[in-house]
């Protein structure tokens, strides 16, 4: 029996294979604790007619960890999720991840910083950025 092959399904498996083998190449190198620091929270950017939103998933941080920066149009977000465990702890595995990060999102310099919000809650940040009145899209009625 003959199996049709998609191009796209081919190469999506050798990335895989690939970022397998690399990915085993670089752990093996790298120590345990250079491994808990490479990390940076998810983000997902959201655009409507009257704001901005940036999502983070960073679960297992204090809402006081982030600093929040807007300038020229670049929402700038950083912080450290900080390891919790006692001096006398001996690690047997560890997949999570820890450490400082800062991610940073270009958008429009039409935003009205003094109504910026920030919200976290239930290990999810949320960042709103309302667009000035200038920016929002207005009908116009033809006469």
């Amino acid at each position: 029996m003959l199996r049709t092959i998609n191009a796209l399904d081919l190469f999506n498996h050798i990335d895989r294979e690939f970022d397998g083998l690399f990915g085993k190449l670089v752990d093996t190198a790298k120590t345990s604790a250079e491994t808990q620091h490479a990390w940076a929270p998810p983000m997902s950017v959201t655009e409507s007619a009257a704001a901005f939103e940036v999502v983070f998933d960073a679960p297992g941080m204090q809402s006081d960890a982030f600093e929040i920066e807007f300038a020229d149009g670049t929402l700038t977000v950083s912080g450290e999720r900080a390891v919790v465990v006692g001096d006398d702890v001996k690690w047997l595995r560890s997949e999570r991840r820890f450490g400082a990060f800062e991610r940073a999102v270009s958008l429009s310099e039409d935003v009205d910083v003094d109504k910026l919000d920030a919200e976290y809650r239930d290990g999810v940040l949320t960042i709103v950025l309302p667009k000035m009145e200038t920016a929002k899209p207005r009908k116009i009625a033809v006469r």
